[in-house]
C-alpha cells in the first residue's frame, strides 16, 4: 500500500460508516457532485523528496493532502463542522503509529467555511 491509498482507504472507511454514506470524491476519477447530500473530495498536493544521508541510501518524501468537505447549502453550519471535525480527527498528530506509510507531522486544520449557490465546504489540510 502507498500513502495516496492508505489515505485514501481511510477516508473511504469512514465515509461508509456514517449513518448515511458520504460519497467521495478521489483525483482522476470522474465524478458527479450530489446536490442533496454531503461529500468529501480528496486532493493531493505537490510533494518533495528529502536525503537525510549524504549517499541518498534513505529518502524521505513530504507533502499534503487536502481534504475538502461539502454539505448542501441549507443543512446549516453544525453539520458541515461536525463532518470536518470527523474527517480531521482520522489523521491524529500524536498518534504516529497508526498510518503504515506516512506519519502526521502536525496538527489538521480546517479552513474558514466557505459558500457558494450549492454547497457549504470546508477544507481540512496540511494534514
Amino acid at each position: 500500500m502507498n500513502i495516496r491509498q492508505e489515505v485514501e482507504s481511510a477516508v473511504t472507511l469512514f465515509a461508509k460508516a456514517q449513518p448515511t454514506e458520504v460519497r467521495v470524491a478521489y483525483e482522476g476519477v470522474a465524478f458527479n457532485k450530489p446536490t442533496d447530500t454531503p461529500w468529501i473530495e480528496i486532493v493531493f498536493l505537490a510533494s518533495s523528496t528529502m536525503n537525510p544521508t549524504i549517499d541518498g541510501s534513505r529518502i524521505r518524501k513530504t507533502g499534503a493532502f487536502q481534504i475538502n468537505c461539502y454539505v448542501p447549502n441549507g443543512r446549516g453550519v453544525k453539520a458541515l463542522e461536525e463532518l470536518s471535525d470527523a474527517v480531521v480527527s482520522l489523521f491524529p498528530f500524536d498518534q504516529k503509529e497508526l498510518y503504515q506509510t506516512f506519519s502526521v507531522e502536525q496538527t489538521p486544520n480546517s479552513s474558514a467555511i466557505m459558500i457558494d449557490a450549492a454547497f457549504l465546504w470546508s477544507s481540512e489540510g496540511k494534514i
